[in-house]
């Protein structure tokens, strides 16, 4: 019985649509700081495949670096789908 059970809450688990938000819980601590190099690169990366160049500054927070990385992602996304 237990392990129908388990396999359920696993599939409901896996079924959530989690949102980016939820790390910005997890982690505030983290997301106060200055950015990552990681953040950085893909930032910059971004920035430029968007022809938005400005959105790239390096005394960025962490939180804000994240949240300029979704919205290049959401912007370049429909581009990527041609």
């Amino acid at each position: 019985m237990q392990i129908g059970h388990t396999r359920t809450n696993i599939e409901r688990n896996s079924k959530q649509n989690w949102s980016s938000d939820v790390s910005y819980r997890r982690l505030p601590d983290r997301l106060e700081g200055s950015m990552t190099k990681g953040q950085a690169n893909i930032l910059r990366s971004l920035s430029l495949e968007a022809y938005q160049p400005k959105q790239f500054a390096e005394n960025l927070t962490a939180a804000e670096a994240e949240r300029r990385i979704d919205a290049l992602r959401q912007e370049i996304a429909p581009a990527d789908s041609f």
